[in-house]
């Protein structure tokens, strides 16, 4: 049995100076997302068309995001409170994750470790990727605050042996796992964690219980979550969507290429110039590195420590690449972990690096941000330009995109942070013309979306008649019933 230390609201009191700094920096670190209106990719099919949307999630899985947007969805979509509640639920889960590590695992504790973990997390260009896409980034963020009910439910009934309690999480976490398949990432790093330091202080339980009891608790938690979205999918009468299957790589290309991906994608982890993970990983594989030398001949001490470092890299090795940068939550917490819970104490220049590491990640999450705002004002005047040229489109033709916009105005690369709707998907089957068409119609334009074929019949016509692509101006062609308008950019597709 588990001595119990302090419940949470005494360590909210005791510790509300670090809860508040949690907010109010989570506030400072996504203040343009307030200030500066900016529609991200994806938003504009929630808002053009809602149940093709509630479909799709629940075609790939996300039977619980759906969920959660359509109970938020009794207010009509609104971008500043979709943002609001995002940063409420996503500080809170932050100052709560450290809550429950603490009450578990034995920890020492200040407002300055608890500040240091948060701003870490909150600082980091991986969770922005995250919560760059609006239209569920509050229902993600309020997975995070059910995903701290489920870790903690789970430990609760793991250390003091009730397994009313891990029933109960598993519920919580098929939900967390319906929202959004990462979160079973970030449990496994967890509970590889939360081992790894009971292991090192105290040894409150015994490591074969602890496998047991996870092994048990992932497969009925893996269980419920299958069964129900498979009664979801029935209920809807939807497809089994393979968005999440497409991914993986094995068996599409030679072993050899497979093993190169996943060579590249643990590697550049340690890349200074790579905006997404900095100097963090690179801190925290010094700190695994000391503590196996250190504990040399603790075989096991090894063994989790490894296990702890891959541990959120399980996808990579599953899917034999990376992958997208947005679902790769459990990487900047696993770092924060990792950077101030795993010593004891810690020295004057961890503590020095940790400030720099959060200083120079919130650069980079500020700047991507200020640049996505940017993008979209650049997209509305391209939009109104287009517009005015066909005149609204009065005879109601088929309006089809050729090539693209690239936006070459960023300091700084990001995955889909500074993504213009002119250049998203360009490479797919339909080239930019789904998301385009969606963006013009979120702006009332008279548009209406495509067929496959249009597009492949408007490729063929500027093949025919041989548009110059190094010209600077938007081209326009109409022929017969369809308006064809050329951007600046080629498109290098696997299509045409």
């Amino acid at each position: 049995m588990i001595e119990e230390n302090m419940n949470i609201k005494q360590f909210t009191i005791k510790y509300h100076v670090a809860l508040i700094f949690t907010f109010l920096f989570t506030l400072l670190i996504y203040s343009s997302r307030l200030i500066f209106f900016s529609l991200s990719i994806d938003t504009e099919v929630l808002i053009n068309s809602y149940h093709n949307q509630m479909r799709l999630w629940i075609g790939i899985g996300r039977f619980s995001l759906a969920f959660l947007k359509y109970i938020f969805s009794f207010i009509p979509y609104n971008y500043y409170l979709s943002v609001s509640l995002m940063l409420l639920f996503f500080s809170l889960a932050i100052f709560y994750l450290y809550f429950i590590i603490y009450k578990y695992c034995n920890i020492k504790n200040s407002n300055i470790k608890i500040i240091i973990f948060s701003c870490i997390i909150i600082s980091s260009p991986i969770i922005a990727e995250q919560f760059y896409f609006t239209l569920q980034c509050a229902e993600i963020a309020l997975c995070f605050l059910l995903f701290d009910l489920a870790l903690y439910l789970f430990l609760k009934g793991l250390f003091n042996e009730k397994l009313k309690y891990i029933l109960l999480s598993t519920f919580f976490f098929a939900f967390c796992y319906g929202a959004y398949q990462s979160f079973i990432v970030l449990m496994i790093s967890m509970l590889v964690f939360i081992l790894l330091l009971d292991y090192k202080n105290d040894k409150k339980i015994k490591i074969n219980v602890f496998l047991k009891f996870s092994f048990i608790y992932f497969l009925l938690s893996l269980s419920i979550y299958s069964l129900i979205n498979n009664i979801t999918l029935m209920i809807f009468s939807i497809p089994r969507d393979t968005y999440i299957y497409d991914y993986i790589l094995w068996g599409k290309l030679p072993i050899s290429t497979n093993i190169k991906q996943i060579s590249i994608s643990l590697f550049q982890i340690f890349c200074f110039n790579n905006p997404y993970y900095q100097f963090g990983y690179i801190m925290l594989f010094i700190i695994l590195f000391k503590d196996i030398i250190k504990n040399k001949n603790n075989l096991l001490n090894t063994v989790l420590d490894v296990l702890f470092a891959l541990s959120p890299f399980i996808t990579v090795f599953l899917l034999a690449q990376a992958e997208p940068i947005r679902a790769q939550i459990a990487r900047p917490i696993v770092v924060a972990l990792g950077i101030v819970l795993l010593l004891k104490k810690q020295s004057k220049l961890l503590i020095v690096m940790s400030i720099l590491l959060i200083i120079s990640q919130s650069f980079v999450t500020m700047y991507f941000f200020y640049e996505s705002h940017q993008v979209y004002e650049r997209d509305k005047k391209l939009a109104t330009t287009i517009i005015d040229r066909i005149h609204n489109n009065p005879k109601n033709k088929k309006v089809v995109f050729i090539g693209q916009k690239k936006n070459l105005s960023h300091l700084i690369s990001s995955e889909a942070i500074d993504s213009s709707f002119f250049e998203w998907d360009g490479a797919s089957l339909m080239g930019i013309n789904y998301r385009a068409i969606g963006f013009l119609k979120y702006l009332k334009y008279n548009v209406e979306y495509l067929e496959p074929y249009d597009y492949e019949n408007a490729n063929d016509l500027i093949n025919i008649m041989g548009f110059d692509w190094n010209s600077n101006e938007i081209k326009i062609y109409e022929n017969n019933n369809t308006i064809i308008i050329r951007l600046f950019d080629k498109i290098d597709s696997p299509f045409f």
